[in-house]
């Protein structure tokens, strides 16, 4: 019997838009759930919480730059 590991990749990346934010303290983007596009986030000061599906204060991950 053959054994495989399915790997799905991921689309080919193509530029959509791009544009500069910057968010005051405790402030929010809007919810990206299942929109189903990759994004090229640069965090040049502070932190950033990303979470998805999850309770306020519960994140997947967390950018901190010093």
């Amino acid at each position: 019997m053959n054994e495989y590991i399915p790997i799905f990749s991921l689309p080919v990346p193509y530029f959509i838009d791009c544009g500069r934010t910057f968010f005051h303290v405790d402030k929010q983007h809007i919810s990206r759930n299942q929109v189903g596009v990759f994004d090229l986030m640069v965090v040049t000061k502070g932190t950033l919480h990303i979470g998805e599906g999850v309770t306020p204060m519960d994140y997947l991950l967390q950018f901190r730059i010093d």
